[in-house]
C-alpha cells in the first residue's frame, strides 16, 4: 500500500485490502491518503470478533 500510494491517482478513492492488522496500520495508511479499508483476517483470528471490532473502532476513534 505504501508503494502504491506514490503512483495512485489523487482524484480516486484509495482502498487498502491487505495486511491490516491493527489501528496503527490503518491510521498510517489514512495519513498516506487511503480512505477505505477492507478488514477481515484480524477478526477471523480471534474467538471474539465482536470484541476485536469494538477494540479496533475505539482505537481508531482515539487516533492512536
Amino acid at each position: 500500500s505504501e508503494t502504491l500510494a506514490k503512483v495512485l491517482p489523487k482524484e480516486k478513492p484509495w482502498i487498502s485490502e491487505s495486511g491490516l492488522k491493527d489501528a496503527d496500520t490503518i491510521l498510517k495508511l489514512r495519513r498516506l491518503g487511503y480512505s477505505g479499508f477492507l478488514v477481515g483476517t484480524m477478526f477471523l483470528k480471534t474467538d471474539r470478533p465482536d470484541h476485536e471490532c469494538a477494540r479496533l473502532v475505539h482505537a481508531l476513534k482515539q487516533g492512536r
